[in-house]
């Protein structure tokens, strides 16, 4: 529950930059519920994932995150970005690495199909 005020808190932050997510308050509750889903899927936080942590799990919960979210329809990599703290350079190269994991990465293969059901 509390994820959800957080995440909840810091899409409101983010209305102005992302009009094409958040114009609506059920687009806006979408997102939270996919979000918080994918966190708990992950087993992190979303302070983890906004951190620069370069720990193994957290790095591949934020590209997971910004492959999932970039599936969404309305959400573009700009978005992603703001949701992440991060800038689009950096959701590009999550989702080049995200590709590469699944590829030849069997853990993350594995986890990646856990989130996608």
């Amino acid at each position: 529950m509390e994820n959800k005020k957080k995440i909840d808190a810091m899409l409101k932050e983010l209305q102005p930059d992302m009009p094409s997510i958040v114009t609506v308050d059920e687009e806006r509750e979408d997102l939270q519920e996919t979000i918080s889903r994918l966190l708990a899927k992950l087993e992190v936080t979303m302070e983890e994932v906004r951190s620069s942590s370069h720990r193994p799990q957290i790095s591949d919960a934020r590209s997971m995150m910004a492959a999932y979210l970039i599936g969404l329809p309305t959400v573009r990599q700009v978005d992603v970005a703001a949701i992440l703290g991060v800038s689009q350079v950096a959701v590009s190269k999550m989702l080049k690495r995200h590709h590469e994991r699944v590829k030849y990465y069997p853990p993350y293969c594995r986890k990646w199909e856990l989130i996608c059901k």
